[in-house]
């Protein structure tokens, strides 16, 4: 009883854990001192916001686009591309039950965004809500992406207190590691400006555009 106790808890970590990597080998740090700062669930109306702070400093990031987004906000996404960010695939419906479909479904979800991504793909996936399955993982194989995962889940979209959310996050992140932010976090958009500045001030630099193509396809 204990032992299937145990599996069962093994395994329900297995799936909600992206960090464990247990179904899906994916990258939550690279080879590097810099961070990669990536933001999920995106294009939206705090997109852009974003995007400004981020050029204000001179730093890149990772979009992890939904591809029912895009077609919601073409215009946000046209000007995402302009800006010269890294785009990811984060689905096409991001449902709750997109890690519990199959295989086949997944691959059209997958292909269905990498088809709106266009030139602009990466080719990097990060499974929404961070649940992994054995069909994503033979979808991704399948697809030829590579899985992103993160080292530094900041929780924006439920933490509130923008100074609570920066101490946490620049506590926590080391050089190497990627970081998880969500434009649409409660209090992301308005403390990103203070949270670049806190983590350069600790020492740590965050990569540009042209370091994250490089450093995530090591």
């Amino acid at each position: 009883m204990l032992i299937s106790i145990l599996f069962i808890a093994f395994l329900t970590y297995g799936i909600f854990e992206i960090r464990f990597d247990y179904f899906l080998k994916s990258e939550h740090d690279v080879d590097s001192e810099k961070v990669i700062l990536t933001f999920d669930d995106g294009p939206n109306p705090s997109t852009l916001k974003v995007v400004d702070v981020l050029k204000k400093h001179d730093a890149g990031a990772v979009f992890f686009l939904i591809g029912r987004n895009i077609e919601e906000y073409p215009q946000v996404m046209d000007d995402l591309i302009n800006s010269g960010m890294v785009l990811g695939n984060h689905s096409y419906s991001h449902s709750a039950g997109f890690a519990f479909k199959s295989t086949s479904n997944i691959c059209k979800e997958l292909l269905r965004t990498e088809k709106l991504l266009g030139s602009n793909s990466m080719g990097i996936f990060r499974p929404p809500f961070g649940i992994t399955s054995p069909q994503i993982a033979r979808a991704v194989r399948k697809m030829g992406l590579k899985s992103i995962g993160w080292r530094v889940r900041s929780l924006d979209t439920v933490i509130d207190d923008k100074n609570k959310l920066i101490k946490k996050i620049v506590n926590l992140t080391k050089g190497g590691s990627i970081i998880l932010l969500h434009e649409t976090g409660k209090t992301t958009a308005s403390c990103l400006d203070e949270m670049i500045i806190n983590l350069k001030s600790s020492g740590l630099d965050i990569a540009k555009n042209d370091e994250i193509h490089k450093l995530l396809h090591a």
